[in-house]
């Protein structure tokens, strides 16, 4: 059996994953049958092979997982292994996982996404889908606990659409709670907004002009250790919310924020602070900052430049 992974959403896979290893764990206490093979460490294609062709004395099934073989590897590897998992014993359980969207033409992924037993791409999560992610993560973590429309959406508001740190604060919160729905007020309690607030500081000091102070408050976070990657997401998911709340504000002239939230279906917490930076911007600079960012994205994605020199390169074109 194959089980194929992929996408820019790591939350969800890691989940997966190591549910996986738990119920083989559990039928298999010794660990015996079970290897994982992370390519972006070291990667030998024959050595997989080997793996999973080996005959295993202490379980019945095998359970392999190969990370990012296809981002790691060449395409006479990627046959080496194709070749095999052709014919593959169909009882061992083969878990290919890539961490980012492999190229559509790439042969080896046109394979997997034809003939592995199941597929599943995770994206990143947004609007009303991750909504109901929390919803759904919540119920998972507590029986009895609930959490209100306006508290989630807060809640994303303040700490966006990484479900690495989501999970972290939904547990905090069930705990706080014990039961009691969780509500605006506990969001505003518990969950820190610290990168938020420093990413909104650098985009207005960019906007309105002073690139130093815009570029101090990026190294800032950088050296205080907050993850470069995370940092651009959050770029990206503020500039979507920019844009949001900026069509509503230049194209439909609306300037009451309870108007624009119930419009782009925003909590107004969200909504008043997107109007505070584009009521300093046009909406044609809101593109270009967007069309910008995608552009980095695809530079850094490819290896075309490290993600800390595309933060400072975006900041300086705000």
């Amino acid at each position: 059996m194959i089980l194929f992974f992929y996408g820019d959403e790591q939350f969800q896979p890691t989940q997966k994953v190591q549910q996986l290893k738990a119920r083989f764990l559990a039928k298999n206490p010794s660990g015996g049958g079970l290897s994982h093979f992370s390519c972006v460490d070291e990667c030998d294609v024959h050595e997989i092979v080997h793996t999973i062709s080996a005959q295993n004395l202490f379980a019945e099934k095998k359970l392999v997982i190969i990370k990012d073989l296809i981002k790691e590897t060449d395409a006479d590897e990627q046959k080496t292994l194709k070749k095999h998992l052709e014919h593959g014993a169909d009882h061992d359980v083969i878990v290919l996982w890539e961490t980012t969207l492999p190229r559509k033409n790439n042969t080896f992924f046109k394979w997997l996404c034809k003939n592995s037993d199941k597929v599943h791409e995770f994206r990143k999560l947004e609007g009303r889908v991750l909504l109901q992610w929390i919803q759904r993560h919540l119920a998972e973590i507590a029986d009895d606990a609930q959490i209100d429309q306006d508290a989630s959406e807060l809640l994303v508001a303040s700490v966006g659409n990484d479900l690495y740190r989501l999970d972290a604060e939904i547990r905090k919160l069930a705990n706080y709670t014990d039961g009691i729905s969780i509500s605006v007020a506990h969001v505003k309690k518990l969950v820190h907004a610290k990168v938020n607030a420093d990413i909104f500081a650098t985009i207005e000091a960019a906007t309105s002009g002073d690139k130093k102070k815009a570029l101090t408050l990026l190294k800032g976070q950088v050296i205080k250790g907050d993850s470069p990657h995370y940092i651009f997401s959050m770029y990206a998911y503020h500039l979507r919310t920019l844009l949001i709340v900026g069509g509503c504000y230049f194209k439909e002239n609306m300037q009451d924020k309870t108007m624009i939230a119930r419009q782009a279906k925003l909590h107004p917490f969200v909504v008043q602070k997107a109007l505070w930076t584009i009521q300093k911007m046009t909406y044609e600079q809101l593109l270009k900052a967007h069309t910008n960012l995608l552009k980095l994205d695809n530079d850094v994605k490819m290896g075309r430049r490290d993600i800390v020199g595309a933060l400072e390169t975006f900041v300086i074109s705000l």
